[in-house]
């Protein structure tokens, strides 16, 4: 996670083109579970710090994953993380 908050913070041609081309070879459901299995790692320790929220955040706007599906991804989450601690 910490390698990612840095990626973005000075948009390069190079990550521009990164992108483009993660968003033209990986289905939409697939950047999706990314996007799940980032939530996953940022929410593992029981905290949702502010870094990792705009790491997620920063993602799922290069990815191509809305805000919508990444905050339900999110609460999905959420959810399997609070019934597993029952």
């Amino acid at each position: 996670m910490r390698a990612f908050i840095g990626f973005g913070n000075d948009t390069s041609e190079q990550e521009v083109r990164f992108t483009r081309a993660v968003k033209e070879r990986i289905p939409l459901d697939q950047r999706n579970a990314v996007i799940s299995a980032m939530w996953e790692i940022a929410l593992a320790d029981g905290h949702r710090s502010a870094a990792e929220d705009s790491a997620v955040r920063l993602a799922a706007k290069l990815l191509g994953v809305n805000d919508v599906d990444s905050a339900l991804a999110r609460q999905d989450v959420e959810r399997s993380l609070a019934a597993g601690r029952d």
